[in-house]
């Protein structure tokens, strides 16, 4: 085991630019989004049917506290031809205690904006309904909804981000290190080595390890850095971010076994990578929040994802301080991919060798 894992870290050492090449594009995409973040603004078009010209304004106004949003007044025809022609993807309708969406296509913003608008809605009536002043209700908004909503969606936001490009441009380094296996395919000495007289346990368990500590590796130097450009914290269970990392980790390289086995050439192995980790990453979650999809049939395929797990567990660890059993589903989940793909990929490597 300990003279495989030693040949491998020869053969990067030899070739290292592949490893670091996904290691900066980890850096540069978190760096890039999380400041686009800090600068963003999300647009909001509105119109309103019932509520006079002073009380519109006054709404926009309150709305308008935050700096995550702005809130601009229109018509409801300007807003139907506007959606007509996809100049825009939603449009709100402010009432008197309610709003509703007019939609015309789908946008990542629009569950946010519902997000922060039924929060305002539900103070207000709290608050009308106590007998507060209008300064009183105004006060609390600014401090409870600008202060809470918007705080909580930029840290989930950032957690997103950081988690994700982590995990997606991971999968990459692990794949692509497997291309090793694939020339040895070809070449005929996977062959060999499989129906030599050695102990298969020690020949798998070197490459998983070695694998996983490239792997982790990577994983470690991003969140050092993390922490040291965007000031960005991972909390104190370290334990649970280690257990959820290794655990995707493991998963990644029992995925990459069975598309090694099923690949025929390096070739179509360097061309299955960036299909299969990049849906991978749509599907299960890096690229927007997995409770934004709300279609049943991307839902069900995102269960097989193991990033939609990693994601879930590592999430849940940064922004809860949950511990390893409070995060037991997606970990668990994690093993049994784990196991799955690796009993098929390694099955049909023995097959194919004999």
């Amino acid at each position: 085991m300990i003279d495989i894992y030693r040949l491998q870290w020869k053969r990067l050492l030899k070739e290292p630019m592949l490893v670091l090449t996904f290691f900066g594009l980890t850096i540069l995409f978190v760096v890039f989004l999380g400041q686009g973040e800090q600068s963003s603004t999300i647009k909001v078009v509105t119109y309103t049917e019932d509520l006079s010209e002073a009380i519109y304004q006054e709404r926009l106004g309150e709305l308008n506290q935050t700096d995550h949003y702005q809130f601009t007044a229109s018509t409801i025809q300007a807003v139907e031809e506007d959606l007509s022609h996809n100049r825009m993807a939603f449009a709100v309708e402010l009432s008197a205690d309610n709003y509703r969406f007019l939609t015309g296509s789908e946008s990542f913003s629009q569950p946010m904006t519902d997000q922060y608008l039924s929060a305002y809605y539900h103070t207000r009536q709290l608050l009308e309904a106590n007998e507060l002043t209008a300064d009183d209700i105004d006060t609390y908004i600014e401090l409870s909804i600008e202060s809470s909503q918007a705080e909580t969606m930029a840290v989930n936001y950032q957690i997103q981000v950081v988690v994700g490009m982590t995990l997606y441009f991971v999968m990459y380094t692990v794949l692509f290190q497997m291309m090793s296996i694939a020339e040895e395919k070809k070449e005929g000495t996977w062959d060999r080595i499989i129906i030599a007289p050695i102990n298969k346990w020690q020949l798998y368990a070197g490459l998983f390890l070695f694998y996983y500590t490239v792997g982790l590796i990577q994983v470690l130097l991003s969140f050092v850095i993390f922490t040291q450009i965007i000031g960005f914290s991972f909390g104190s269970s370290y334990l649970a971010l280690f257990v959820g990392v290794s655990l995707f980790l493991f998963s990644i390289v029992a995925l990459g076994l069975m598309l090694v086995a099923f690949v025929k050439t390096p070739q179509q192995l360097q061309a299955v990578i960036p299909i299969v980790a990049t849906a991978s990453a749509m599907l299960g979650g890096a690229f927007w929040p997995i409770e934004f999809v709300t279609q049943p049939v991307i839902l069900f395929m995102s269960r097989v994802i193991p990033i939609r797990y990693g994601i879930e567990a590592l999430s849940e660890v940064i922004r809860e301080g949950a511990s390893v059993v409070e995060v037991i589903e997606p970990l668990g989940l994690l093993v049994l991919l784990m196991v799955v793909f690796g009993a098929i990929g390694l099955t049909v490597l023995e097959r194919k060798a004999k």
